[in-house]
């Protein structure tokens, strides 16, 4: 290993990631964190996605690793096993090698002269394929793979073949399935095997992701688990312990791998040797999804109770029982990084925990004291605010190192399973208790964010968005955020980057409050990730960087200082914040060209007659009025609009008419800022056409002026509706894969437009059932029953292509299928 020296007064380890919201990386990232804070050590968390993801939405955020400069960290933690998800190792390791001038730590993935932490999968998988034969009798296990590049998902499935040839049961070709450790993956892989009634035991999946994916299709199709299948993961991710049964699976310990990559970065800081390759053991969790706790519990008044305690008892438990079980449970802490991480939570319980069970045992008492005592135990848990996911653990090692110990031959062993049984019910309710305050919770912070959504959407101008989140971010727990755009065609660029030599930092907020612009320059190296003056030595921090695009257009990225919310929160937040400024973009680049056009149009007013001529034809729509708001002009878009003939506008109509009642008075402050040359805004209305539907307008009005007297206003205006549609409608892969025809594409973007059926007819010169005929062709070939299925149909393909979570889609389609 090469020697370092760290000479400054706090390190900074940077953390090269696919993702800041990921289930997998959710226990990595709190280990690391955890570590940094206790040892006092600045993160930067630089949170791209898989380097040559197949999802077209994910390319563009891997420019933010451009972001990273050796120069400016003191050591670099690389998350290898998921950015490599999808290429081989020697491209992997050319993209490493930019970093190797600083400290490295690879997870997951071994490379050569970089300290490695990798997951010893060989134990775990062993352990996982042998339970499924040796306890249930499983012959017929079916295995998801993951990725076919990655390391990891090959060692397990390598596992999983060995394991079934030394039990001497044949490779089943069939039950083999290709994923990539994605939802995705498991969902697809799920509905294959319901569709195509392939039979099998037992469906070991190469992770928990896709295991999750799995179960829920599972479930909605009505197949039980495990009664019909059952199912393991891999991983150990929380999501998998509050599911009904709970998932068998096999643990990885990512939070002890997360702060010992933090630690191996220190000891190269400070001169140390450090191992080139350090192995975490995964082990076997079990649960209910594999078929152990699912038999029925018995109640009190159960017939079966005899067979379980009834008979003559031929041996005393002899009293060393509680001591010895104690003492082999602490000592066995160790073994179980969930249980370690909460030993001073479980110790005091521990004892009395203990007894209770010797009690229960040596009287042959089903319904005594040790299941009262844990139910009490979780009870408390859960109204102190702690998380009891420690406990099933903790009963399964307990259990464990009963039948393991010269006590249990004094032991009638269906007694100790069924009040193990009990115990595993209680905190499989104390789990589901917990997960739904947690749920409860977080409903009402996704109703907060759901407001900010709403808010961020209604802006077209920078500072208004800036205002906005200046005030809005602290109601969402985030204290801390920087964003910055990037300074485009600088003559300083380096062709040779992606990103922009320079960035502009627009907005600064610390600890809840905005930092004056005397504070930073206003334009700074981009891989400086923030002015100096900005992150300083002062203080402590912990950044999250994500990139803010809109598909393949860059506009910078936004800076979070990690706070105490939900992971996904960071992720969302960038992409509404993404989506608000490729809005005001398209909309500047509207008002641009409105512009030009009005210009030309100024330049041609001298003749006014050839001025109505062409503003008569123009696509924005154009309204001119007297000072008494009296119509005096109309082009053909607002007529096509107000769906109005120019033979039905009577001389002096007023342009109230068509203003919804609510915006009126809004309407007419916003005309005299105009006539009195004060307006410097846009003005966003409705008006109401003949058959009573809202239009949603943004207007720019300009005085109408002859020899320096003000005469009237005119009024520039456009739609909302078509140019919100035009970014969130689908592309044409969209209708490549559904196999959507020419006419049906047409058909679907006039839906998108927000157009009725008689209006999608009479736009396509067609007859009102032709088009049901091809809505009907439409929702059946997409397998949805109506429009509102179709629209989530959409939304779903945005989010896999595109996004993780799009909210803003959501929002939209509702407005639009209101229309229809």
């Amino acid at each position: 290993m090469p020697s370092y020296k760290f000479q400054k007064c706090r390190p900074t380890i940077g953390v090269l990631i696919n993702q800041i919201e990921g289930r997998y990386q959710t226990d990595i990232i709190k280990g690391i964190s955890d570590y940094a804070r206790e040892h006092d050590i600045n993160l930067i968390y630089f949170a791209g996605k898989s380097l040559e993801s197949p999802y077209e939405g994910e390319k563009a955020c891997n420019i933010i690793f451009d972001l990273i400069n050796p120069g400016k960290l003191d050591g670099l933690i690389l998350a290898s096993g998921s950015i490599a998800n999808y290429i081989s190792e020697e491209k992997y390791l050319q993209f490493a090698g930019q970093f190797r001038s600083i400290p490295n730590v690879s997870l997951s993935t071994v490379l050569e002269g970089i300290p490695s932490i990798i997951t010893d999968n060989s134990i775990g998988m062993t352990e996982a394929v042998s339970h499924l034969i040796q306890v249930h009798g499983y012959r017929k296990i079916g295995f998801l793979k993951g990725t076919p590049t990655n390391h990891e998902a090959k060692e397990r499935y390598e596992i999983y073949l060995k394991t079934l040839k030394s039990h001497d049961i044949p490779l089943d070709p069939n039950i083999i399935f290709e994923g990539d450790f994605t939802y995705i993956a498991g969902l697809e892989i799920a509905r294959k095997i319901i569709k195509e009634n392939i039979k099998m035991n037992a469906l070991m999946c190469g992770n928990d992701e896709m295991a999750l994916a799995a179960f829920e299709a599972f479930n909605q199709n009505g197949t039980r688990i495990p009664e019909d299948i059952a199912l393991t993961g891999f991983d150990d991710i929380e999501d998998v312990k509050t599911l009904t049964p709970p998932m068998t699976t096999i643990r990885q310990p990512l939070y002890e791998q997360g702060q010992k990559a933090c630690e191996l970065i220190m000891n190269m800081l400070e001169g140390n040797t450090v191992e080139e390759v350090i192995s975490f053991p995964a082990r076997l969790v079990v649960r209910g999804s594999c078929g152990c706790f699912s038999g029925k519990f018995l109640n009190d008044d159960d017939k079966t109770i005899i067979n379980i305690t009834s008979g003559k008892k031929e041996k005393s438990i002899d009293k060393s029982f509680i001591k010895d079980i104690h003492d082999l449970t602490v000592k066995n802490m160790n073994a179980v990084p969930v249980i370690n991480r909460n030993r001073d939570s479980i110790l005091p319980y521990l004892n009395q925990l203990l007894e209770n069970l010797y009690s229960d045992l040596e009287n042959q008492n089903i319904t005594g004291v040790f299941p009262v005592f844990l139910e009490k135990i979780i009870k408390e848990d859960n109204e102190s605010g702690h998380s009891d996911t420690y406990w099933p653990e903790t009963l399964y090692l307990i259990r464990r190192l009963i039948i393991g110990s010269e006590h249990f031959p004094a032991i009638n062993p269906l007694l100790l399973d069924e009040l193990f049984q009990r115990g595993q019910l209680l905190t499989g309710k104390g789990l589901k208790r917990n997960a739904e305050n947690r749920l409860y919770r977080l409903k009402r912070y996704l109703w907060q964010i759901w407001n900010f959504i709403s808010q961020i959407d209604s802006h077209l101008e920078i500072e208004s968005l800036l205002r906005c989140l200046e005030v809005s971010l602290e109601t969402l727990n985030i204290t801390g955020c920087h964003l910055a755009l990037y300074k485009k065609n600088s003559a300083e660029d380096d062709r040779s980057s992606k990103i922009p030599r320079n960035s502009e930092l627009i907005l600064s907020i610390e600890n809840g409050k905005k930092l004056v612009d005397s504070r930073f320059p206003k334009f700074y190296f981009s891989n400086h990730i923030l002015p100096d003056s900005i992150v300083g030595e002062a203080r402590r921090y912990s950044l999250i960087i994500l990139p803010l695009h809109n598909r393949d257009q860059q506009f910078g990225y936004i800076i979070f200082e990690e706070s105490n919310v939900e992971s996904f929160v960071y992720e969302l937040l960038r992409e509404q914040i993404s989506n608000a400024l490729q809005t005001i973009r398209l909309f500047q680049e509207q008002l641009a060209t409105e512009k030009k056009l009005m210009e030309s149009l100024e330049a041609l007013k001298k003749s006014e007659e050839r001025y109505r001529d062409i503003a008569v034809l123009l696509p924005t729509l154009i309204v001119e009025t007297d000072l008494n708001f009296n119509v005096t002009f109309l082009n053909k878009a607002t007529f096509e609009t107000i769906k109005l003939n120019e033979d039905e506008m009577a001389p002096g109509t007023s342009f109230l008419r068509f203003i919804h009642p609510d915006d009126e008075e809004r309407v007419k402050d916003y005309f005299y800022q105009v006539i009195n040359k004060s307006a410097n805004q846009f003005c966003e209305f409705r008006v109401q056409n003949k058959e009573g539907t809202d239009v949603t307008l943004i207007c720019k009005a300009v005085p109408i002026e002859k020899e320096k007297v003000v005469e009237g206003v005119r009024w520039n205006a456009i739609s909302l509706k078509p140019v919100i549609s035009s970014f969130i409608a689908p592309d044409d892969r969209f209708f490549t894969d559904y196999e959507f025809t020419k006419r049906e594409k047409e058909v679907i973007m006039l839906l998108m437009e927000g157009l009725r059926i008689r209006e999608i007819a009479k736009k396509m010169c067609i007859t009102e059932s032709t088009v049901k005929g091809h809505l009907n062709q439409i929702y059946t070939r997409a397998n949805v029953a109506n429009k509102e299925g179709f629209f989530e149909l959409i939304q779903k393909y945005q989010v896999n292509h595109f996004g993780y979570h799009s909210f803003i889609f959501s929002l939209l389609s509702n407005v639009l299928k209101n229309q229809i």
